[in-house]
C-alpha cells in the first residue's frame, strides 16, 4: 500500500515537472520568436497595413478634422489635397521599407547581435517629394480655380491711385507661401492695358514684400524672381503669374525651409530616431536612453536563458522521476509516457484550434460592443492595430499547434508501436506454449523393431 502511494505521488510530481518544462520551454520559444522581426513584418504585410493606413486610418474625414484642430487656415489645402500630399510623400511601399528596416535593426539589438540600438528613417527622398508634390498640387489647383474674366471687371471707369486688383493678387501670392491657394477665383486682367497690368503687379508685389507676417524666405524668393514674374504677367494672365510664382518662388522657399532639417541627416540622407525618442518621448539624454535600452536587453536575454535552463532541468527531473517509479518495468514507463503525450498534446491541440478560429470573432464582437464614437474616427486605426495583433497571436498559435500536434502524433506512434510490439510478443508466447503442449512421437524399442 505504501509503495502504491509513493508511486502515485511520484507520478503526479513527474507530471507536474513535465507540464512545467513544457510551459517554460514554450515561453522561451515564444519570447525568442517575439524578438524576430519577420513575425511582425509578415503580420503587417498580411494585413495590408501600409495601404490601409491611408484607406482606413488617414481618411479625408479624419485629416480634415485633425487639420482643423492643428491649424485655423483650412482654406489653403483641402482634406483631399492633404491626403494626396501625404500619400505622394510617403507612399505605402516607402512606409513598408522603413518599418521593415527598423524592425530588423530592433531585432538585431534585442537578440544581442548589435551593441547599440540604432533606428533610422530615410528622409531625403520624402523631402524631395514634398517640394515636387506641393508644386504640382498648387499648379493643378491654379489651373482648376475659376477665372473672373474681362466681362466681369468692366465696371472700372476711373483710374485710382491704387489698382483695384492689387489686393486680390497680393492675397493669391501670399497664400502660395503657405503651400496653398486661398483664392476661390482668379481675377484675369488680360483685358487691361499693359500699364494697368504693370501697376497692379507692382502694387501687389510691394504689399507682399512689405508684409512681415510672410516668411522671409518666400519674400526673398519673390524679389529674386521678380523679372520672371513680371514677364509672365505682361499680358495680365494672372493664372500664368501664379504658376510662375509657384515654380520660381514657392518651390525655392520650400527648399530653403527644409534645408535646416536636412542638416540633421547623415551622409546617407537618414534621420536618426534615437535622439528624437530620447528627448521627445523619454525626456532623457541619448546616452541615458541607450543605457536603459541595454538594461532591458540584458533582462530579456536573462529571462531567455533562465526559462531555457529551468525548462531543461524540469524535463530532466520528470524523466528521472518516471525512471525511478517504473524502475525494472520499462513497459509501464513507456505506457505512461505515450499516454502523457496523447493526453497533453491532444487537449492542447483542440484548445489551440478553437482559439485560432474563435479569436478574430471575439475581437470583432468586443470592438463592436465597446465602440464609442468620437469627432475623429479612430475606429479604422483601432481595427487595424487589432488585426495586426490578432495576426501575430494567431501566427504563434499556429506554431504551438505544430508543437502539440507533433507531440500528439508522437504519442499515437509510440502507442501504435507499443501495441504492435505487445501483439507480436503475445503471438510468440502463444506459439511457444502450443509447441510445449504437443506430445512428442514415441519410437518403438530397438529389439521390437528387429523382431
Amino acid at each position: 500500500m505504501f509503495l502504491w502511494i509513493l508511486r502515485a505521488l511520484t507520478s503526479t510530481l513527474a507530471g507536474l515537472c513535465i507540464y512545467l518544462a513544457i510551459g517554460l520551454l514554450l515561453f522561451h520559444v515564444n519570447l525568442k520568436a517575439l524578438l524576430n522581426d519577420e513575425l511582425y513584418a509578415d503580420s503587417l504585410s498580411e494585413q495590408n497595413a501600409y495601404e490601409r493606413l491611408y484607406t482606413d486610418v488617414l481618411t479625408t474625414r479624419n485629416i480634415e478634422q485633425l487639420w482643423s484642430e492643428l491649424s485655423s487656415d483650412t482654406a489653403y489645402l483641402t482634406s483631399g489635397e492633404l491626403h494626396y500630399l501625404m500619400r505622394a510623400v510617403a507612399p505605402p511601399e516607402y512606409l513598408q521599407a522603413q518599418v521593415e528596416t527598423n524592425l530588423a535593426l530592433l531585432s538585431s539589438f534585442a537578440n544581442g547581435e548589435s551593441q547599440d540600438l540604432e533606428l533610422y528613417l530615410e528622409i531625403s527622398g520624402p523631402l524631395e517629394r514634398i517640394v515636387e508634390s506641393t508644386v504640382d498640387l498648387l499648379i493643378d489647383r491654379i489651373e482648376a480655380t475659376p477665372l473672373v474674366t474681362e466681362e466681369l471687371i468692366q465696371g472700372v471707369v476711373e483710374e485710382t491711385k491704387e489698382s483695384p486688383y492689387s489686393e486680390e493678387i497680393q492675397r493669391a501670392l501670399e497664400s502660395l507661401s503657405a503651400g496653398g491657394l486661398e483664392s476661390r477665383s482668379i481675377t484675369d486682367l488680360t483685358g487691361l492695358s499693359e500699364e494697368e497690368v504693370a501697376e497692379a503687379f507692382d502694387q501687389a508685389l510691394a504689399l507682399v514684400l512689405d508684409n512681415p507676417s510672410i516668411d522671409q524666405e518666400y519674400r526673398d524668393a519673390l524679389r529674386t524672381a521678380e523679372p520672371e514674374l513680371r514677364q509672365a504677367f505682361k499680358t495680365g494672365d494672372t493664372r500664368e503669374l501664379l504658376t510662375q510664382a509657384t515654380m520660381t518662388a514657392a518651390a525655392p522657399a520650400l527648399d530653403n525651409a527644409l534645408a535646416d532639417f536636412q542638416h540633421r541627416l547623415d551622409s546617407e540622407g537618414r534621420l536618426s530616431l534615437i535622439p528624437v525618442l530620447a528627448e521627445e518621448f523619454a525626456g532623457v539624454g541619448e546616452s541615458e536612453f541607450q543605457a536603459n535600452a541595454d538594461t532591458w536587453r540584458e533582462r530579456i536575454l536573462a529571462v531567455l536563458d533562465r526559462t531555457r535552463n529551468y525548462g531543461l532541468l524540469a524535463l530532466a527531473a520528470a524523466i528521472g522521476l518516471v525512471t525511478l517509479v517504473y524502475w525494472g518495468r520499462p513497459r509501464a514507463g513507456v505506457r505512461w509516457f505515450y499516454r502523457m503525450l496523447i493526453a497533453s498534446g491532444g487537449a492542447s491541440l483542440v484548445f489551440l484550434t478553437i482559439a485560432y478560429f474563435a479569436l478574430p470573432r471575439v475581437v470583432d464582437r468586443v470592438v463592436n460592443s465597446a465602440w464609442m464614437g468620437s469627432e475623429v474616427d479612430v475606429e479604422g486605426f483601432v481595427v487595424l492595430i487589432l488585426d495586426v495583433v490578432v495576426s501575430v497571436i494567431t501566427a504563434r498559435l499556429v506554431s504551438f499547434m505544430w508543437y502539440f500536434g507533433i507531440a500528439f502524433a508522437l504519442g499515437i506512434l509510440m502507442w501504435a508501436l507499443f501495441l504492435t510490439w505487445d501483439m507480436v510478443q503475445k503471438r510468440r508466447q502463444n506459439e511457444a506454449s502450443e509447441t510445449v503442449d504437443e506430445p512428442e512421437p514415441v519410437e518403438p524399442p530397438a529389439e521390437e523393431a528387429v523382431s
